[in-house]
C-alpha cells in the first residue's frame, strides 16, 4: 500500500502533510520522456531558455539581521571536532572509523592544498572560489576550444572532458542560463 508514493500513502496528501511529498504513481509520470536525450529534445523545442538575470544592485539584510555580529569564521579543525569526538560511534549509518578516516583525510588535505609542485592544475584548484572562479572555468573551457571538443560519448570527467560546473551549479554560483548563454554565444 502506496508502494508508488515516497514519504507516504498514494493520496496524493496536502502541502500542509507529509503524505505524497513525492507521488512517483504510473499516472503522474504518463507522457514523461523515459531517457534524458528525449527529455532535452522536447524541453528544448517547447520552452525557450530565457537569458540570466541581472545582478542586483543591492542586496538588503532581513529585518533585525543588522544587529547580529559576524563573529569569527570557524576552522575546518573546529567544525570537524564533533565528529571525532563520537569516536567508534556511527552517524548517519557510517561507522565510526569511517568516520574519523574522513575526517582525518580531509584535515591532511586541507593542510597541503596548494602544495602542489609540478604547478599542474587539480580539482582543488578547479573547484576552488565562487562566482568569479565558475565564471573563470566556464570562460576556460569554452575559449580554450574544450566545450566544442569534449567527447560527450565517454564518462570522462577528467581535466578539460567536461566543464567541471557541477559543484558551482550544485551551490549556486553560476546559473544554468549563464552557461547556456555562454556556451550559445561561445
Amino acid at each position: 500500500v502506496g508502494g508508488d508514493v515516497v514519504g507516504g500513502d498514494d493520496s496524493g496528501g496536502s502541502a500542509s502533510s507529509p503524505d505524497g511529498i513525492v507521488n512517483v504513481s504510473s499516472w503522474r509520470l504518463a507522457g514523461m520522456p523515459r531517457i534524458m536525450g528525449d527529455f532535452r529534445r522536447a524541453a528544448r523545442s517547447s520552452a525557450p531558455i530565457r537569458p540570466p538575470l541581472p545582478a542586483p544592485e543591492r542586496l538588503s539584510l532581513p529585518d533585525g539581521m543588522d544587529k547580529l555580529e559576524a563573529g569569527e569564521i570557524p576552522s575546518l579543525e573546529s567544525l570537524l571536532d564533533p565528529l571525532l569526538r563520537h569516536r567508534g560511534r556511527p552517524i548517519l549509518g557510517m561507522e565510526g572509523r569511517t568516520i574519523e578516516g574522513v575526517v582525518r583525510s580531509a584535515l591532511r588535505r586541507a593542510r597541503t592544498e596548494g602544495d602542489e609542485a609540478d604547478g599542474e592544475e587539480c580539482d582543488a584548484d578547479i573547484l576552488r572560489g565562487g562566482e568569479s572562479h565558475a565564471l573563470k572555468r566556464l570562460r576556460d573551457f569554452i575559449e580554450g576550444g574544450h566545450a566544442a571538443t569534449a567527447d560527450r560519448s565517454l564518462a570522462d570527467v577528467s581535466q578539460n572532458n567536461s566543464s567541471m560546473l557541477s559543484a558551482y551549479l550544485a551551490m549556486g554560483n553560476i546559473s544554468p542560463r549563464t552557461i547556456h548563454m555562454a556556451a550559445a554565444s561561445g
